[in-house]
């Protein structure tokens, strides 16, 4: 069982000195200087509240069943009571936008052992979510962004633990991201889709008593399937670099 309780009670300042294209010509970037900041700043400032509450209480159950000496099974569940209170209003002295959101997140994982204790063949579905707060441009409340990931692959176990290693291939779609509205910016829409797909390889070898040495390799294609039009296809900032190595002695 888990509580997790937000009270947000936050005010942000800025101005706007300038807006700067990704695109196009450079903007005269001498033009920030402390004469011109200040200027800016004696225009004013616009304020940006951010006041909410949200309560999030769930549970999760699982459980693994021997189905034959060589096939493990095992099934979870995750539920989760998402209590979004509202944004507070500064003119009534209230919190508005009250929602309440329930979401169920399975588990299920499948392991087969053709030479027991040494080849074991694994195959999994899970789902994830993230709550988000907020409206879109039409004003409805936001869905939870949900992930589902399908993976399989191999692991191997030689010399009665000296040498293992294990390989496998994944595949993750994400969909209703929330991503700005491409008509009003200052809003968003949530139909944003991105894809993850790749594989990893790892060996870990242990020749003697207190020495592990760790070996792997893993690529990582990801894109954005649907976003705005500037960096639809692309690979997300979060992605970091699609391929990683790892040497390490323990």
């Amino acid at each position: 069982m888990i509580f997790f309780h937000q009270n947000s009670n936050q005010l942000f300042y800025g101005a706007d000195f300038d807006t700067i294209q990704k695109n196009g010509t450079i903007s005269n970037y001498s033009n920030f200087n402390r004469d011109n900041l200040n200027a800016t700043l004696q225009n004013g400032f616009w304020t940006w509240p951010y006041e909410f509450k949200t309560t999030t209480y769930s549970a999760y159950v699982s459980d693994v069943i021997n189905l034959t000496n060589n096939i493990i099974a095992s099934a979870a569940i995750r539920v989760d009571h998402f209590a979004n209170m509202g944004s507070f209003n500064e003119a009534t002295g209230k919190y508005t936008g009250e929602y309440y959101q329930t979401a169920f997140s399975p588990k299920f994982d499948l392991v087969f052992q053709p030479v027991k204790d040494k080849v074991s063949l694994f195959a999994n579905y899970q789902n994830g979510f993230t709550n988000k707060t907020g409206k879109d441009f039409e004003g409805k409340i936001f869905k939870p962004e949900q992930a589902n990931q399908v993976e399989g692959g191999v692991k191997l176990d030689a010399f009665k633990g000296k040498l293992s290693s294990t390989i496998s291939y994944y595949h993750i779609q994400v969909k209703d991201l929330v991503r700005p509205y491409a008509a009003n910016p200052t809003l968003s829409i949530q139909d944003g889709t991105q894809l993850s797909k790749g594989f990893e390889a790892e060996v870990i070898a242990n020749p003697i008593n207190g020495l592990n040495i760790i070996a792997g390799f893993s690529y990582n294609d990801s894109k954005l399937e649907k976003a705005d039009a500037d960096i639809e296809g692309r690979r997300p900032a979060t992605a970091m670099s699609p391929y990683l190595e790892k040497q390490c002695y323990l």
